[in-house]
């Protein structure tokens, strides 16, 4: 190999040398700025923990309840509130549980009473189920609710016994709701056997607490005989919001009763 042939061998490997040289000092540059910034996954895996935990900080912080799970019976006793609006009584009536700090309720009834002068201020009555009676008024006008706790006595005891229990009697038994009053219930007396216009209160009671039905003042209307049938009807003198009222029937052949909301 002549002198010229060694020379250029010698150049070449020498651009050689130096061009890998340069090419691996710019790998190790990129590649230590990519390390630096975390990728597009990293990031996605991220950003969902991080806005996950927010969430639930921001939830604790609220501390908004909704768990509370109420049952509430005879609601459209409020007979002055549509059927589609009965989110906002509850919602009302909740709200006042919450100021009085009532958290261990799970029952809300309303009773069977309400007074009203002119159709626009409406006043009612609600029974917790720790013998609590809360006294609402509702303004028609205004669509708006306000409550108390009643502390009037004379109201208090037409729903709940408040005497001492006598002797060994269950303290526990404190339900002692409105008398059943029928105006005119002597209208039945022509028309039944002695022992079964006694027993007909009683049975019409049991059928209202079936059905969850708090009213207990009725007016008697349309009564009817046909053989050894007689039927009449129990008019709710506090209207339900559906309008049915109780009809009956009593057979002398079986001695029965039978009820039906109509």
């Amino acid at each position: 190999m002549n002198i010229e042939k060694k020379k250029l061998l010698i150049i070449g490997i020498a651009a050689t040398i130096f061009i890998l040289g340069i090419t691996t000092v710019l790998a190790v540059t990129v590649f230590n700025e990519q390390s630096e910034e975390p990728n597009e996954e990293e990031t996605a895996s991220i950003a969902p923990e991080e806005s996950q935990a927010a969430v639930i900080e921001d939830t604790a912080a609220t501390g908004t309840d909704t768990d509370a799970k109420y049952t509430y019976y005879n609601l459209d006793g409020l007979y002055f509130v549509p059927s589609w609006e009965y989110d906002g009584a509850k919602t009302a009536i909740e709200e006042f549980l919450k100021v009085i700090e009532k958290t261990s309720i799970s029952k809300i009834r309303v009773l069977d009473k309400i007074v009203t002068d002119d159709d626009i201020l409406y006043t009612f009555w609600v029974l917790l189920d720790d013998d609590t009676i809360l006294r609402g008024a509702y303004n028609y006008e205004l669509d708006r609710y306000a409550f108390e706790i009643e502390t009037d006595e004379s109201i208090i005891t037409k729903f709940i016994d408040t005497t001492e229990p006598d002797g060994t009697d269950d303290p526990n038994v404190s339900y002692a709701y409105a008398d059943l009053t029928i105006s005119n219930l002597k209208d039945l007396e022509s028309v039944l056997p002695d022992e079964a216009y006694q027993r007909f209160p009683d049975e019409l009671i049991s059928f209202l607490d079936s059905q969850h039905e708090l009213r207990r003042y009725f007016t008697i209307s349309d009564i009817a005989q046909d053989g050894t049938t007689v039927s009449w009807t129990c008019n709710f003198d506090t209207l339900r919001i559906d309008k049915m009222n109780v009809y009956v029937t009593y057979s002398t052949d079986n001695d029965i009763f039978t009820f039906s909301l109509q």
